[in-house]
């Protein structure tokens, strides 16, 4: 693939992760190519149908995670508790939940590709939530298939009323709500402090 079509493909699998967090699935593919700066034929050469575009997503998400994962491993061993809330604000901030919503409502859902994401995530966080474990970190119960569940519902997108706009001082209220969620969350998983 020449390094401008990469570029593009690389562009629009941005552009729609970013645009199904906030909208959800019926986002416009207009909308996903505008945003990635190129021609809707462009996309269509890409990605001809919404299924490759949600695939290509799919296993983007994947990579991301896996990646940001094994980059945090080695500062888990050294400094576990820092090392792990940052890593899971920063899941959090790839909004999981979110993505995931939008794609339950697809037949992708139940698709290998699906299938696989959610088992090479589990495998990518074995490590992970055994380290922090083992720090004393999280609470013996959690595994990483819980660990992502949680992560899913704390990323899963705000709650609005249908296509009402929010008022802007309740808007600004929600500023920063992701981080204060994944603050609560981290909280959560700590083992209960001795009795």
């Amino acid at each position: 693939m020449r390094s401008d079509a990469s570029a593009n493909r690389a562009a629009l699998v941005s552009a729609a992760i970013d645009l199904l967090a906030d909208r959800g699935p019926a986002v416009p593919l207009s909308m996903i190519a505008e945003q990635a700066e190129v021609g809707i034929a462009t996309l269509y050469r890409r990605f001809p149908t919404r299924e490759s575009l949600l695939k290509g997503v799919i296993l983007e998400l994947r990579d991301r995670i896996v990646d940001l994962v094994e980059d945090y491993l080695p500062r888990l061993h050294s400094d576990p508790e820092d090392s792990w809330n940052e890593l899971v604000h920063a899941l959090a901030a790839m909004r999981p939940g979110a993505i995931g919503q939008a794609l339950a409502s697809t037949d992708l859902a139940r698709s290998s590709e699906a299938i696989r994401l959610r088992s090479d995530l589990q495998r990518a966080l074995v490590e992970a939530v055994a380290l922090a474990q083992d720090a004393g970190v999280v609470r013996p119960d959690v595994t990483a298939a819980r660990f992502l569940v949680g992560l899913a519902v704390v990323t899963r997108p705000r709650p609005t009323l249908r296509g009402e706009s929010v008022e802007p001082e309740i808007e600004a209220q929600l500023v920063g709500h992701l981080g204060w969620l994944t603050d609560v969350y981290v909280r959560g998983l700590r083992p209960d402090p001795a009795p």
